[in-house]
């Protein structure tokens, strides 16, 4: 007898067991059958600020017959731009090479083309971080009469890109959103939680500006505005 109960208790057990799997099977095909209806939109978000860093390229430029007297006088006219940087409060740190070479060129003349020359330039070329706006002008003139020779490249940015950034990125979210309730306002539904979101792009703020110089003048510098865009694209669904 007691056999027998542990035999028919036996049976009861796989029976639940398989009424169990049977029942999950059925829900997890439930699931994986059951359609994802989406609607995408594209969301774009920008945000306008006035630049408050410049930077810029200051450089000297020397040609001599010999290479040893073409590098001594671009050291000192750099050491003499360089002074009058710091003399302005700019810092080290702030202050980079970003090129330097010595090379040969060859002099004609107009009258006997046969007839040439050799000279060496020597280029060192500096780049400038401003963090005064108003004194862009004042750098440019200032190294232009200490020797520098070279000056371009000026271009403007934003120190805090990124919290400016998260502001683009949430009127982006705003602007699908908005998107995504105009669609679906003409099936009666609403966006509610995105289903997905993919940042497509990041458009970081970037201006350069070109200069001619006249030493003892300060050129007119207008850095206006840059913009950081974002930009999603939302999947909601419904």
């Amino acid at each position: 007898m007691k056999k027998l109960n542990i035999i028919v208790l036996s049976l009861l057990v796989i029976l639940a067991m398989g009424v169990f799997f049977n029942t999950s099977d059925t829900a997890a095909d439930t699931e994986i059958n059951k359609e994802v209806r989406l609607i995408s939109v594209s969301g774009k978000g920008v945000i306008s600020a006035k630049p408050d860093i410049a930077f810029i390229n200051v450089g000297v430029e020397t040609m001599e017959k010999d290479a040893r007297t073409a590098q001594e006088k671009n050291a000192q006219n750099m050491d003499a731009v360089i002074k009058a940087l710091k003399k302005l409060g700019i810092q080290d740190e702030h202050i980079t090479t970003v090129r330097y070479s010595l090379y040969d060129r060859y002099e004609y003349y107009k009258e006997l083309i046969k007839e040439k020359e050799k000279y060496y330039v020597v280029s060192n070329i500096i780049n400038v971080k401003i963090e005064d706006m108003d004194a862009i002008g004042k750098v440019i003139d200032s190294v232009s009469q200490a020797g520098s020779n070279e000056i371009s490249n000026i271009r403007f940015d934003i120190s805090n890109k990124k919290e400016l950034y998260d502001k683009a990125l949430a009127l982006a979210m705003k602007d699908a959103k908005k998107k995504a309730a105009s669609i679906m306002k003409t099936f009666d539904e609403k966006p509610v939680k995105p289903y997905k979101i993919l940042e497509s792009s990041y458009s970081a703020p970037f201006m350069r500006a070109e200069m001619n110089t006249i030493k003892g003048m300060e050129p007119p510098i207008n850095p206006g505005e840059l913009e950081i865009a974002a930009s999603l694209m939302v999947e909601y669904d419904y």
